[in-house]
């Protein structure tokens, strides 16, 4: 079987493995993706239900919350060292719609 053929095969028999590495691909970009290529691919060996696509789409949404909440705080103690008063508002969350996760 050819390379292409074996692509394919892969598809079919795990399409949702498939939508992993193309929402790692569009996160990532193409300069990114190849240096997680190896790890991605494992990852994406497992997802096999949609169950467990949803599952790691919250993981990641979780863990870029907790990089983003982390930075945020470092930056608000900066501020309030260097004498500025920081007032931060949570946005209130939409509820429209049905979630891509």
């Amino acid at each position: 079987m050819t390379n292409d053929g074996r692509k394919w095969a892969n598809y079919f028999a795990n399409p949702l493995g498939q939508g992993v590495k193309k929402f790692f691909y569009d996160l990532l970009g193409p300069e990114r993706y190849p240096n997680h290529e190896v790890i991605i691919e494992q990852v994406s060996r497992v997802i096999y239900n949609e169950k467990d696509y949803e599952n790691l789409g919250k993981c990641m949404a979780e863990i870029y919350e907790a990089g983003f909440m982390r930075a945020v705080e470092e930056q608000k103690a900066e501020l309030t060292r260097l004498g500025l008063k920081v007032n931060m508002l949570k946005a209130p969350e939409k509820k429209e719609g049905k979630s891509i996760f």
